[in-house]
């Protein structure tokens, strides 16, 4: 499980680096592109689905489109 969480805050580190370098200029990836940039970031892919796992949404989504898809039923 510990490894799942490492892996989704890596996710986040790749996220942020594709996006620094495709959105920013060069004088601001300059500014943006340190270690404690990425740190931030993979602190808070972390965060986030230790976060999505302890109010279990994943289950909540999975269940709602299962049931839709199985059921027919409308969750308006």
């Amino acid at each position: 499980m510990f490894i799942l969480y490492l892996l989704v805050g890596l996710v986040t580190v790749v996220i942020a680096f594709v996006s620094i370098n495709l959105v920013l200029d060069k004088e601001k990836k300059k500014k943006y592109n340190t270690l404690k940039t990425y740190l931030i970031f993979f602190i808070i892919g972390i965060v986030v689905h230790f976060i999505a796992q302890y109010f279990n949404l994943d289950q909540v989504y999975c269940d709602k489109k299962c049931r839709a898809y199985l059921g027919g039923v409308n969750f308006n």
